[in-house]
């Protein structure tokens, strides 16, 4: 016999339990209340009250154990699930470093990076911030599981010690090659929005005759597709030792933030003279395959793009002063 019918009871409603009745390990808790309380998405969990509403996590989260006799509660996915993708982590300030975790004894532990955007005593933190410097790879765990993510650091070494004011490379570099009618360059990331105001490449003419002639010299900055955006007042450059040599902007011009240009140096054949222009090359992980160019060309007023032109491995001295 059903309860309902028992004794004439038909509804739910008229039934009258007694809640302090010893129920032999049976109890009743408020199903009405917590089943009115739960909206989409609501999961039940055993807590103080017994049962108890949780409510849906942020999207994306997970449902992780907090241990016996706790509650769970929502998280981020752990960190391992993402580890081994290819990526490239850009370091913002040349003070960096990352540390691979042992994976023979724990596999869930994270690459951790400790940041230091102070220890430059004449640079702000801002202003340390504004190249990416360093960059961490992970390894190919298809050829060899053991192998730790690398990290690969170059520090620039700038006279005014302040990189916003700058793009491009401002250390003098170890080797050097000829840019008498030869157009030669590397490309270089800008972060922000700038306008460029004028190049800096540090050059040696070389004048073996001793006839005390001047090489006519200038620079120029290209799209990353090899268009023509600006140039400098053009500078003649006697003989001596190998510097810094500055090139004016007549018209300052533009750049977009988070784009990379080719910044580049010219001169003209003159003579016997040698115009050597100073750049580094893949002495470290920060210089990429094809950073470098040249295009062999008489000098003369800079095409308005660079067809022809061969790629190198090569990060020339020379940067872009920006406001």
């Amino acid at each position: 016999m059903s309860l309902l019918t028992k004794g004439g009871i038909e509804r739910l409603s008229e039934l009258v339990i007694d809640a302090d009745k010893d129920w032999q390990a049976y109890g009743i808790t408020n199903l009405k209340g917590l089943a009115a309380a739960m909206g989409r998405g609501d999961l039940i969990v055993r807590g103080d009250d017994v049962l108890q509403k949780l409510p849906p996590g942020i999207a994306g989260y997970v449902l992780v154990s907090a241990g016996p006799l706790q509650i769970p509660a929502w998280s981020p996915v752990p960190s391992p699930a993402d580890l081994y993708f290819p990526v490239w982590l850009y370091l913002r300030d040349p003070v960096a470093g990352s540390y691979a975790p042992d994976h023979l004894r724990e596999l869930s532990a994270p690459i951790t990076s400790p940041h230091d955007e102070t220890t430059v005593a004449t640079r702000t933190p801002v202003q340390a911030l504004e190249a990416p410097v360093a960059a961490l790879y992970t390894p190919d765990h298809a050829v060899a599981k053991g192998d730790a993510p690398e990290s690969c650091f170059h520090t620039e070494v700038e006279a005014t010690a302040i990189l916003a004011a700058t793009f491009g490379h401002n250390s003098p570099g170890a080797n050097h090659a000829s840019i008498a009618d030869m157009i030669r360059g590397s490309r270089f990331m800008l972060m922000e929005d700038a306008t460029a105001e004028s190049i800096d490449a540090y050059i040696q003419v070389n004048d073996p005759t001793a006839s005390g002639a001047t090489v006519p010299c200038r620079c120029a900055i290209y799209s990353r597709d090899l268009v023509l955006l600006g140039f400098t007042d053009p500078v003649s450059i006697a003989a001596g030792s190998a510097d810094w040599v500055h090139f004016s902007i007549p018209i300052p011009f533009g750049l977009a933030g988070r784009r990379e240009y080719w910044v580049l140096a010219w001169a003209e054949d003159v003579m016997d003279m040698e115009v050597l222009f100073f750049y580094d090359s893949a002495a470290d992980c920060t210089i990429a395959i094809d950073q470098g160019l040249h295009l062999p060309v008489p000098y003369t007023i800079y095409p308005d793009s660079l067809t022809g032109h061969s790629r190198e491995q090569t990060k020339f001295s020379i940067y872009c002063n920006v406001s």
